[in-house]
């Protein structure tokens, strides 16, 4: 496929980092840059509406926001898999693959979110069947 020149405009001391940081991933500018336009547009529309609102609600950029949910998803991840010792379940449950090949964007969104409100639904059924023995066992240590 034949490549087409794109031209745009910089500061040149952006210019000058994205170059640094684009030799430290041994990439060319061109590259890197085509490289960060592709991620930041494999977002579904409607998650990208979402970033949108919640970076003008933190007052952050929208690179910000994404930055900071991959980072506590992945601390989450290496702490559990320290403390635990072995990986949660369902790790990498977001790299899913069917007969049409990587589930991704919306598909993804929804299936995670089914599998999440399930999950929720019996944590808080398991929690309430511990919270009523609690109180029993509150109630029958206060008849002593």
């Amino acid at each position: 496929m034949a490549k087409t020149p794109v031209t745009m405009r910089m500061e040149q001391e952006e210019k000058q980092k994205l170059e640094m940081l684009a030799e430290k991933r041994n990439l060319s500018l061109s590259d890197y840059i085509r490289r960060g336009l592709q991620f930041y547009t494999s977002f579904p529309p409607d998650l990208m509406n979402d970033l949108e609102r919640l970076s003008k609600a933190l007052h952050f950029p929208v690179e910000t926001v994404v930055a900071h949910k991959l980072i506590r998803q992945m601390a989450f991840d290496a702490t559990w898999q320290t403390v635990i010792g072995e990986w949660r379940p369902g790790y990498n449950r977001e790299f899913r693959i069917d007969g049409k090949g990587l589930v991704t964007g919306e598909r993804l969104f929804k299936l995670l979110c089914d599998k999440y409100e399930a999950a929720f639904f019996k944590a808080k059924e398991v929690i309430a069947e511990e919270s009523e023995r609690s109180n029993a066992l509150i109630e029958f240590m206060a008849e002593l």
